[in-house]
């Protein structure tokens, strides 16, 4: 406890670490006490050791840091959520529009094994693994498309396989053999 109240942020961010496999009820307020931390380092630490607690007590911190300005922050924050055993991750859906490109690639990661069970997930991924800048944004969104037997999402898919970024191929010819398709085996 007396390093979570530490001046030294890497000393607090280290207690905060420490902390997070411990599960006592005596943790979870010590944690949460330093959400409003203002150090970055910190708060991501704080987000990484609500992911490690796993309890449901750990969602409303975990809410709260995706919402950081700091993208670091917010990506622990989101993975930590995605830990949480009963934490429903579509919440995290409002991340594949997020502005950084971090929380896109991050969001994408944790929902793309789940669009096949969530239609809804369907059209954001296929905007985002066909027009996103960022090329991991991309290549994770394309990922997220794997097994999904939709006729833009297929479109998509040989599009980003003709890609010259080989990352972006790689992803397209991964979620191509996901597909059963004829649109996707060439003549």
């Amino acid at each position: 406890k007396p390093y979570l109240e530490h001046n030294d942020p890497s000393l607090k961010a280290t207690a905060a670490l420490a902390l997070g496999p411990i599960n006592k009820p005596q943790v979870m307020p010590l944690l949460i006490s330093k959400v409003n931390d203002q150090n970055a380092q910190v708060k991501q630490a704080l987000a990484t050791a609500f992911g490690m607690q796993g309890t449901q007590e750990a969602l409303a911190p975990l809410r709260s840091l995706i919402k950081d300005k700091n993208p670091f922050v917010a990506q622990a924050a989101a993975n930590g959520f995605a830990n949480v055993p009963g934490a429903h991750i579509m919440e995290l859906s409002p991340l594949l529009s997020d502005p950084r490109w971090p929380m896109k690639l991050t969001a994408a990661q944790i929902l793309g094994p789940s669009v096949p069970s969530y239609p809804e997930l369907v059209p954001p991924f296929i905007r985002l693994a066909d027009s996103d800048p960022h090329i991991l944004v991309r290549s994770a969104a394309t990922l997220g498309l794997a097994g999904v037997n939709h006729p833009e999402a297929i479109k998509v898919i040989q599009k980003n396989m003709q890609r010259p970024d080989w990352v972006l191929r790689r992803s397209a010819t991964f979620a191509a053999g996901r597909i059963d398709s004829p649109a996707l085996v060439p003549p």
